[in-house]
């Protein structure tokens, strides 16, 4: 939503479009706030759960389930606000957005989806810590 409220001159939005970009991009944040504080909950538990003596492998599992489970709404919230966003653009404006979004002229990220992390293993459990 940012990128296409960000390109908003290059792509001609009329003031309806901003309003109604700028309302997806307001759900989008109450939605992705209220997510990731549920999955800062369950870390939270299961770094409790880790640090037990014994820990209980059948609650670690419902919760690495969990955290997974959230991770997993909170990349369809984006996906969904990106097609949300896109459906708000003509034919003309979608073009010419794919047009800046494939070249790198949105002045922001080259992709939507941003630059490749890699991550799991054991380098997330530091002192039996799980991290993001």
């Amino acid at each position: 939503v940012s990128q296409i409220l960000d390109s908003q001159e290059q792509l001609s939005l009329s003031l309806e479009q901003v309003d109604e970009l700028n309302s997806l991009k307001l759900d989008l944040q109450k939605q992705k706030t209220l997510i990731s504080a549920e999955i800062e909950v369950v870390k939270l538990d299961l770094n409790e759960e880790l640090k037990k003596n014994s820990p209980d492998r059948t609650r670690i599992d419902s919760l690495t389930d969990k955290m997974y489970d959230l991770k997993k709404k909170l990349k369809k919230l984006f996906l969904n606000s990106y097609i949300d966003a896109r459906s708000v653009l003509d034919e003309e404006q979608g073009s010419l957005f794919k047009e800046l979004e494939s070249t790198g002229s949105l002045g922001r990220k080259k992709s939507f989806f941003g630059p490749k992390r890699i991550r799991g293993g054991a380098s997330e459990f530091r002192e039996g810590l799980i991290g993001d």
